[in-house]
């Protein structure tokens, strides 16, 4: 179990269980990516399977000068598995879009 602390919430997610009947997907935009376009990932997506969701967060890294952290967009999207998404399918959606996309997984 892993515990995520908010400023507002405590939550204790429970890896495992959620694994077992989910896929989650970390889609990350490269520096190239215009971050004022941000709602284009989820149109892209919209549909894809009803049950799935995506969650957005910035996070912020450190590359060669470490005074000059940058920023990245990182996506997590998770789907049922027996909607049988693949990478393949992920990134065809997003073909037009300068992503890069890993798969979580025990």
């Amino acid at each position: 179990m892993e515990k995520i602390r908010t400023n507002h919430i405590k939550v204790h997610f429970l890896w495992d269980e959620f694994l077992k009947d989910f896929d989650l997907y970390k889609i990350e935009y490269s520096n190239a990516y215009d971050f004022g376009n941000n709602l284009g990932i989820y149109c892209k997506l919209e549909g894809l399977c009803p049950n799935s969701a995506v969650c957005a967060f910035n996070k912020m890294v450190k590359e060669g000068n470490a005074d000059a952290p940058t920023k990245h967009r990182i996506f997590l999207f998770a789907s049922a598995k027996k909607e049988s998404i693949t990478t393949a399918m992920l990134q065809e959606r997003l073909e037009k879009v300068n992503v890069k996309i890993g798969i979580f997984s025990k």
